[in-house]
């Protein structure tokens, strides 16, 4: 017999065979959370949060609160038996507290009794108490207080990990804050080439 010596090339093959297919169900779990009635979920979730920490800002602390409630006018003080603002006399302020189904992207907070607005923006015979987990950044811009917002992202984040199937990741989120500006701004010169 004889051998020759010829040079071969070694290829090198890989076959791969798909006998599970995981990323198409995970891909649809996500689709699933983002779709309207994933969105619709979130939201009513969020809402349901952001209802549940206003209620908590009842009584004599609350967690949420953006500022110190002004304590009840010495008259008043002695005829309820306290010197603390609870916002709690029947306690119908507290309970008309509810969310709004959600419209498009956005739901509503609201309180439908007549004087909800007087405790919340304050009047000639009310001191504010702002009992949402809102704090007043400027005459017409409200945002909610640190640790609300940073509840309110996280109870987003874990109903979008839920909806998902555990697709969404799962994290802390990292609230960043900025002084809000208005008016105009003026940018620096470009130059000219």
């Amino acid at each position: 017999m004889e051998q020759r010596k010829t040079k071969r090339k070694r290829i090198v093959a890989v076959k791969v065979n798909i006998i599970t297919d995981t990323i198409t169900p995970q891909l649809r779990l996500l689709q699933r959370a983002i779709d309207t009635s994933g969105r619709r979920r979130v939201l009513i979730a969020v809402a349901q949060r952001f209802v549940d920490m206003t209620k908590q800002n009842f009584g004599n602390s609350g967690t949420y609160r953006g500022n110190t409630w002004p304590n009840l006018s010495i008259k008043y003080a002695k005829k309820v038996g306290h010197s603390n603002a609870t916002l709690i006399q029947t306690g119908n302020l507290k309970q008309s507290i509810q969310a709004s189904a959600p419209r498009g992207n956005w739901v509503e907070i609201t309180s439908k009794t007549p004087y909800s607005a007087a405790h919340l923006l304050g009047n000639k015979r009310t001191p504010q108490r702002i009992y949402f987990p809102m704090e007043m950044v400027s005459a017409n811009m409200w945002r909610p207080v640190l640790s609300a917002e940073k509840e309110l992202q996280y109870e987003f984040i874990r109903t979008l990990f839920i909806l998902s199937g555990g697709g969404f990741p799962l994290f802390n989120p990292v609230v960043a804050r900025q002084v809000p500006m208005y008016g105009n701004v003026t940018l620096p010169a470009q130059e000219s080439f």
